[in-house]
């Protein structure tokens, strides 16, 4: 039983009704935590607290253990929850998530969107190579919690700002970091994570 990260949901009084359940977030929010019963008592549960949220991914806490998912994965990993027992938000019972599995909806994460992304991936990586060898980073100067790169060499010098705490994703003055498709990464911010090694952990979000 997992300790210490959440307060458990209130006794259930005889006599009074119990509180209506709530709708399960749509998205990953750093804060949430979910209380998950699985001992048939309201005490006998772990809890799973959402520690970290990225344009791609989301870290869960749980028993002192941390596991990183996709984003696109948020409705499948709340299901998943479901499976073990009834889950509370914050001490509020919660409905189980509607799963994206109808025309329109989201793809599941195994579609062959994961495919593609792979695919981005290594093109992005053989593209920071050529950043490394043919262009100079300069910088490294910490604004308040971003660090603040230029990246020069180009067809044109372009302005790469990273969170130095992981609150929020790196971002890019380039085109390629504004297109959908690339979700916010492109060469330039690998080429500086690759470089700087007290930042390279945040390669995790295009790696995954």
């Amino acid at each position: 039983m997992t300790v210490g990260l959440s307060q458990p949901p209130p006794a259930p009084v005889r006599g009074q009704p119990a509180s209506p359940p709530i709708d399960a977030p749509a998205a990953p929010v750093a804060g949430l935590s979910f209380w998950v019963v699985w001992g048939g008592h309201y005490l006998l549960a772990d809890v799973h607290a959402v520690r970290r949220v990225s344009g791609r991914s989301f870290v869960v806490a749980r028993g002192g253990n941390l596991q990183r998912h996709l984003n696109v994965e948020w409705a499948r990993w709340l299901a998943g929850l479901f499976q073990i027992g009834p889950v509370f938000l914050h001490g509020r019972p919660m409905r189980p998530p509607r799963l994206p599995l109808e025309p329109g909806d989201l793809a599941m994460p195994d579609a062959p969107l994961s495919i593609d992304l792979r695919a981005r991936d290594q093109r992005f990586l053989r593209a920071a190579r050529d950043v490394l060898k043919r262009y100079e980073i300069a910088g490294g100067e910490a604004l308040g919690s971003t660090v603040a790169f230029d990246v020069r060499g180009g067809s044109a010098d372009y302005a790469v700002r990273v969170s130095a705490d992981w609150s929020e994703p790196p971002r890019c003055t380039c085109p390629d970091a504004a297109r959908a498709a690339n979700a916010g990464f492109c060469k330039h911010i690998i080429a500086v994570l690759l470089v700087e090694e007290d930042l390279g952990y945040q390669l995790l979000d295009v790696l995954l």
